[in-house]
């Protein structure tokens, strides 16, 4: 990875608190790494 890589998480509203997880992740390396996360509005691509 390069001097800036920036790191984008995109949940896809799964059912086992994938999304929690992402955002603690986020917040524990936010002053390490440019760490952004979404989710999906519907369901993930299936």
């Amino acid at each position: 990875m390069g001097k800036h890589t920036e790191i984008i998480f995109v949940e896809g509203n799964s059912t086992d608190n994938t999304f929690d997880e992402i955002k603690l992740i986020c917040e524990k390396y936010a002053s390490e790494f440019d760490l952004k996360y979404a989710q999906q509005d519907g369901k993930g691509k299936s």
